[in-house]
């Protein structure tokens, strides 16, 4: 379990079809205001790279229904610092998250074919 302590609250990544569903449109193509989706395979790039801006749209959609999930920039930016501050990095975070997908059916083998083609 994947989680990061926000002002006394945590906040737990899960990796459910409501959570990826959300990953998906949250990092997805968008063309004339229509979201295509595609989101979830940019996920584990987005990882491996450490984007910060694609980790502040990773976070609201994996804590979805949560109630501390950040819902505003300054609550976004909030959970952002406190990832830094638990995780040393944001490489430190993305790893750890890329880590957990590894254990989840959903995710597994996104992950394994993403670190097959880096090879």
């Amino acid at each position: 379990m994947l989680t990061i302590n926000v002002n006394g609250q945590e906040l737990e990544l899960r990796f459910g079809l409501g959570e990826l569903n959300a990953v998906d449109k949250a990092l997805g193509l968008e063309v004339e205001k229509i979201n295509l989706g595609e989101g979830f395979e940019m996920l584990v790039p987005k990882l491996q790279t450490a984007n910060p801006l694609a980790i502040a749209k990773i976070i609201p959609a994996l804590t979805l229904g949560q109630p501390a999930r950040p819902k505003t920039e300054e609550q976004v930016m909030q959970v952002l610092q406190a990832v830094k501050d638990q995780y040393g990095s944001f490489q430190g975070f993305a790893d750890a998250v890329l880590e957990e997908m590894k254990h989840h059916f959903l995710t597994q083998d996104l992950v394994e074919k993403a670190l097959q083609e880096t090879v």
